[in-house]
């Protein structure tokens, strides 16, 4: 099952584990201030509009729209994917809260004068590590790739990028450093890919005929 969902996602897996060594030999040892200026030194209009709409995706409508997408397909992918994004958020707020409560926001050790303010994003100085949005990102993309990749292999080359620009937006919003993005990464993607093996060992151990059926179908018959 492990080397069968590494095939069927190579393009995501592959991608993930590329940023994610390249980020563990770099990050740590940057100044996590300087990195994050550098970083965030370039803003457009147009580019504060993206970013915001990528950010914003991963907020409630984005776990609904896939949890939708998800039990479309089938039932049993509904559950492995509400699941997958309470548990990655789960273990996110409890980081953020309970382990790393001390670690602070750009705008606690930077200005607002001297941050690039993008409008309409409120500034929070507290709860920084690790990233909230990038783990539900993460966790979202990563769902979606392991749902269609089968079929269509590419694609899931796109969704890990679409992950990583919600994860630099929060960067560019002025809300993480980037150690807090790198760490939310990882969490989404591994929390998800623990939370499917289960759910696809507890599923094949024994026929669900309604959980192979999707939402819709399933439905219907009931109807």
């Amino acid at each position: 099952m492990i080397k069968k969902t590494v095939s069927d996602n190579i393009w995501f897996i592959l991608p993930f584990l590329i940023f994610q060594t390249l980020a563990i030999y770099t990050v740590p040892f940057e100044d996590k201030v300087a990195l994050f200026e550098k970083l965030n030194a370039n803003h457009t209009t147009f580019l504060d509009y993206f970013f915001k709409i990528m950010s914003g995706f991963v907020e409630w409508y984005g776990w609904v729209l896939t949890a939708l997408i998800a039990l479309f397909i089938r039932v049993r992918f509904g559950i492995f994917a509400v699941v997958a994004m309470l548990l990655s958020g789960l273990a996110s707020q409890l980081l953020k809260h309970q382990v790393f409560f001390y670690e602070k926001r750009p705008s606690f050790y930077i200005t607002p004068a001297d941050l690039q303010l993008v409008e309409g994003i409120d500034l929070h100085t507290n709860f920084s590590f690790p990233s909230g949005h990038t783990t539900a990102a993460f966790s979202i993309f990563f769902i979606l790739s392991l749902l269609i990749s089968k079929k269509f292999k590419p694609v899931s080359l796109l969704l890990f990028i679409m992950a990583l620009l919600v994860g630099y937006s929060r960067v560019y919003l002025n809300q993480h450093f980037p150690i807090d993005v790198v760490a939310g990464a990882a969490l989404g993607t591994l929390v998800t890919l623990l939370v499917y093996w289960l759910a696809e060992w507890f599923f094949n151990r024994k026929a669900y005929n309604w959980a192979e059926k999707s939402f819709l179908a399933l439905f219907t018959s009931l109807g």
